[in-house]
Order: structure tokens, then sequence, then C-alpha cells
């Protein structure tokens, strides 16, 4: 990463990073909303530990850090946009960037309401 990069801030040896909140991809995701679920493994291993969805499509894959089926399904896909179950992060991989948007707070109201119900229920 050059010392010029606005998306990142040198921390002694980490990188802070800055989702982008002007992603043109979100248009085409929030045309076929759908039910989105954040409670199945990994569609071609089985992996339960870092999986991600994919928000156009709704298909659950592992992370590139496990067996790397997310990534492969944007590439076969070109679906760009996948949200992390462990922290609930949306990644845009045609932006290669992590994204924030106003827009995007619904499904993101209804994944956290999945993974923390006892929170909604109080």
């Amino acid at each position: 990463m050059d010392n010029n990069s606005e998306s990142s801030k040198d921390l002694g040896g980490f990188f802070a990073v800055h989702p982008r909140d002007d992603c043109p991809h979100i248009a085409s995701i929030l045309e076929n909303p759908g039910e989105r679920r954040i409670s199945n493994p990994c569609q071609e291993c089985g992996d339960l530990k870092e999986n991600w969805i994919c928000i156009q499509c709704g298909n659950i894959y592992c992370s590139r850090y496990v067996n790397g089926h997310m990534l492969e399904h944007n590439q076969n896909s070109s679906h760009p946009i996948a949200l992390s179950f462990t922290d609930l992060s949306f990644w845009c991989f045609a932006c290669d960037s992590y994204i924030v948007s106003n827009e995007l707070r619904p499904l993101l109201l209804s994944f956290q309401n999945q993974k923390f119900p006892m929170l909604i229920n109080k």
C-alpha cells in the first residue's frame, strides 16, 4: 500500500480502513431484496467459521481466509457485494472495499436482528 493512499492510514504496521460511502454497485443488489438468512454453512465446503452471504443471490460461502469460496462465487457470478457473518460488514468486490450506505441500513438491521435476537426481544 502506498503512502499516498486516502483509504487507509499507517498505524505502526497496521492500517485503518475507511469504507467507501459511494459504492455504485449498491443499486444492483437492492433491485431484488428477497429474504436473506445468516444461519447456513458454506454451500461448497460446509465450513461454519467465517462465512459471507452474497447480497444479490443469498448464497453463502466461506471467506478467502478459509477456502475462498465467496471470492470464487464473485469471480464466477460478478455479484458485487457480500456481508460478513463475523462482523456484519459489507464488502464490494468490484470496488475492492468495505462499504457503508444508508441504503444498506434495512439489510444491516435485518442481519443484526438475526444475529442478536435477544437484543430485539428486550
